[in-house]
């Protein structure tokens, strides 16, 4: 019975140590301007809450736009374009974006992770160059 009542005890303790194992997956999605334009996205996600309804972007700027964590380390890619609906694009100047976030192929991904893969970070860059925008 002493023996039962001391595991019971220490039962918090080795669930709280557990629990610390598990791990963490974060992921970031920003946008770079690396153009000389203002820049201003009205973005649409079917995941409300995670991402901003808009991002105000000045030239040779960067912004994140959504991020968030959840437990457990997920050590596999992700689609960077998951959870956009739709973006709607205006620049100061009048111009036109002429590449599409909903491709994944115009995106940047990179994921990084501890050995153990319990800690992992995907990170999801759409860079916008001079040659991406036309009037």
């Amino acid at each position: 019975m002493k023996l039962r009542a001391q595991l019971i005890s220490i039962l918090p303790i080795i669930m709280i140590i557990m629990a610390s194992c598990e791990g963490e997956t974060t992921y970031t999605k920003k946008i770079v301007n690396h153009s000389s334009d203002t820049l201003f996205f009205r973005i649409y996600s079917n995941y409300p809450g995670l991402i901003a309804d808009s991002v105000y972007l000045l030239p040779q700027a960067e912004v994140i736009f959504t991020m968030w964590t959840k437990l457990g380390g997920t050590n596999s890619d992700i689609k960077c374009s998951e959870g956009i609906d739709s973006i709607h694009f205006s620049s100061e100047s009048g111009k036109q974006l002429l590449r599409d976030f909903k491709d994944q192929n115009n995106w940047n991904y990179t994921r990084k992770s501890n050995k153990r893969g319990s800690v992992v970070d995907n990170y999801c860059e759409f860079i916008i160059r001079p040659e991406d925008l036309s009037d």
